[in-house]
């Protein structure tokens, strides 16, 4: 039964998540991932998996911070994003010092640091870049961890992702057509 809500959540998880690449703002974008990652924090605790799960609940606190720093503008600047990059880092592998279960738990550790990161940096380009490399390892963790339907549905977040990427660049290229 654990499985199958773990799989239900995912799911939800991907709909949403899939959704905020496709978002032109980096703030738009936070505001859905924070929503999408309450779904996929529950799918890691649902199978039992406690680093993802705890790594999961600081992605959230940091999701959290950095929305609330794309809309002080007067505190989004790079000192404190780089400061906020590196505490939430730390606390990550804090997490995994005290969850640690295998070698494999590796993966959403490094997935999450880089998204710290491409956080870090204000262009929404390298943000949906190392959204890409965090979807990667994150499959791969998820095949691993047995969480098939999870990790099938990260795959389509990487079509997502990548279809974001080119979006963004037909953006920017059209922008500069106009100037």
């Amino acid at each position: 039964m654990l499985y199958t809500l773990s799989q239900i959540s995912i799911g939800i998880s991907t709909c949403i998540y899939s959704s905020s690449l496709l978002l032109k703002s980096k703030y738009k974008m936070l505001t859905v991932q924070i929503i999408s990652s309450l779904f996929f924090v529950a799918h890691y605790f649902l199978l039992s998996e406690l680093l993802a799960g705890f790594v999961g609940v600081v992605e959230i606190i940091r999701l959290v911070s950095f929305f609330l720093l794309e809309r002080k503008e007067s505190l989004n600047t790079n000192k404190n994003r780089i400061i906020l990059g590196i505490i939430f880092t730390i606390a990550c592998s804090i997490c995994a010092y005290f969850t640690w279960t295998g070698i494999y738990c590796i993966l959403p550790l490094i997935a999450t640091m880089v998204v710290n990161i491409t956080l870090s940096l204000k262009s929404v380009f390298f943000y949906k870049l190392g959204a890409i490399i965090y979807t990667v390892l994150t499959i791969a963790f998820l095949f691993i961890i047995g969480s098939t339907f999870g990790a099938i549905s990260q795959c389509v977040v990487l079509i997502f992702g990548l279809i974001g990427i080119i979006l963004y660049f037909y953006q920017q290229k059209n922008k500069n057509l106009n100037n």
